[in-house]
């Protein structure tokens, strides 16, 4: 199970692709400074609204730009 993410987002002339999942272990998320990792993490928690995409837990769709919740 574990996490899904595959969602794009803008920001301020920033656009934000990312796809990737992990399964039950430990992940880190690194990178250059302004690469959007805290922009990931913003959508993820479910601060920020990805322009479209989708977020899954456990199988649970967190967000599904294809529906509406």
């Amino acid at each position: 199970m574990g996490l899904t993410v595959a969602v794009r987002k803008r920001v301020n002339g920033f656009a934000l692709d990312s796809s990737w999942k992990i399964g039950n272990e430990l992940a880190v998320l690194f990178g250059y400074s302004g690469a959007g990792k805290s922009l990931a993490l913003q959508l993820i928690a479910g601060l920020m609204k990805p322009d479209s995409g989708i977020i899954t837990t456990n199988g649970k769709a967190c967000f599904d730009s294809t529906k509406k919740h």
